[in-house]
């Protein structure tokens, strides 16, 4: 790890990817090696479900539907409106490639079209468990 350069996307990222550091080679082996995990870009998630038949709906996250919004990272108004005007998962799959930070991407996926995610249905609402209450 201590021969990987700055440049490095994992070094870039180190600060949100954590779990190295908090179990050393036994969480970089889990973050890294584990024989169930496969790493996705957003376009590849797309491209996932198309093949499932399912629908992307949204990003299960308020804070990730803005980070994944091009206009957070572009200023340039020509290069902005033409990025716009393109299909929203390749809006997506652009601001992946600017942020270069995004550990996981969650989502809600449906079988129907045009499906909207309500929150007064409670099994629509994400639980993620305390992060003391189990090991990584």
């Amino acid at each position: 790890m201590e021969n990987i350069p700055e440049t490095n996307w994992f070094s870039h990222n180190e600060k949100f990817i954590v779990d190295h550091i908090k179990c050393e080679d036994n969480g970089l082996v889990h973050l890294l090696l584990h024989e169930q995990y496969c790493a996705y870009s957003i376009l590849e998630v797309y491209q996932l479900l198309k093949q499932l038949g399912l629908q992307f709906v949204e990003l299960n996250d308020g804070k990730l539907r803005t980070s994944y919004r091009p206009e957070q990272y572009i200023t340039d108004n020509n290069l902005l409106k033409e990025i716009k005007q393109r299909p929203i998962k390749e809006q997506h799959g652009i601001a992946e490639l600017l942020v270069g930070a995004f550990k996981n991407h969650e989502y809600y996926a449906s079988v129907g079209v045009d499906t909207k995610v309500s929150f007064s249905t409670l099994s629509n609402l994400p639980f993620f468990f305390p992060e003391n209450l189990y090991e990584i």
